[in-house]
């Protein structure tokens, strides 16, 4: 049974978008990425708390994607809400 999205999670954020890229209910779990990638569900889920992913994860995701057929560009890393005009 899929859970519903945390509250504590923001669902925009690349981080939650990239999970729920590998999640096969399309959710912001931790534990789909973490386990394409190998790490425990905790640091995938503080990633998730934080929004981003760390710079030094990307090339390890973007591997770990292409492992699933998923394609991750550099853009899907940023959040474009930080460039908006106030």
């Amino acid at each position: 049974m899929a859970r519903g999205p945390n509250p504590n999670v923001d669902p925009e954020s690349p981080a939650a978008k990239i999970a729920a890229r590998f999640d096969r209910n399309e959710l912001p779990r931790a534990s789909s990425l973490a386990k394409a990638l190998g790490k425990a569900p905790s640091t995938v889920q503080r990633w998730l708390y934080m929004g981003s992913i760390p710079s030094e994860n990307h090339a390890e995701v973007v591997r770990a994607g292409r492992a699933k057929g998923i394609t991750l560009k550099p853009a899907d890393f940023v959040d474009p809400r930080a460039f908006a005009k106030s």
